[in-house]
Formats: C-alpha cells, sequence, structure tokens
C-alpha cells in the first residue's frame, strides 16, 4: 500500500499499478480515511500470517511504510503500534521506525 497526499502522483501512479496486492490511496491531513484503509490492509496481513501456510515462513517483518515527508511520517507514528527506533543493519547508518500491532 502506497499513501501519497498530491493528486498528480496518484493519478501518475494508480495507471502504473494495475495489482489487486499494491494499491495507492489519498492520504489528507484533514481525514481518516486513509488511516481506514492502513488498518484493513493489516488486518489482512494478520490473517495470512494466522493462516497455516504462512506460519511455515519466517520473516521478520510483514510490511513497510515508505514516507516521502517529514509531515506523512509524523502521522504515521501517531498510529497505536508501539515504535521504536532501531538499527536494523549494524553496518548501517540508517534508523528504522519498528513497531508491532500484535
Amino acid at each position: 500500500m502506497c499513501l501519497s497526499e498530491f493528486d498528480d502522483s496518484l493519478e501518475d501512479y494508480k495507471f502504473q499499478i494495475k495489482d489487486s496486492i499494491f494499491a495507492i490511496e489519498k492520504y489528507d491531513i484533514h481525514s481518516d480515511s486513509w488511516q481506514k484503509i492502513l488498518i484493513q490492509t493489516l488486518e489482512h496481513i494478520i490473517l495470512v500470517k494466522e493462516s497455516k501456510r504462512s506460519s511455515e515462513l519466517d520473516y521478520r517483518f510483514d510490511f513497510g511504510i515508505v514516507c516521502a515527508l517529514r509531515k506523512e511520517l509524523e502521522s504515521i507514528l501517531k498510529l497505536d503500534f508501539n515504535w521504536e527506533q532501531v538499527r536494523i543493519f549494524k553496518d548501517e547508518e540508517l534508523l528504522y521506525n519498528v513497531g508491532s500491532f500484535l
């Protein structure tokens, strides 16, 4: 799932993304509709993860969120996912915000 506040980006990518798994949705600071879509996506991931087939797989993360703007990141970090900042790869300078909702 991808969120963007910019209508031109939405239109550009909607033509390129014709996948039932990956979607691009409108982010709006004055609306929570994007949060509902994000929560539905996460609930779907939970169902898949709890299935017998996926229990045989071992992944460190179930999904990732990439934010282009600080304001977008701040909105995501307001979600109740018990966020913590961690360095995933010891040889890398990047810090990741890792959360859990289970």
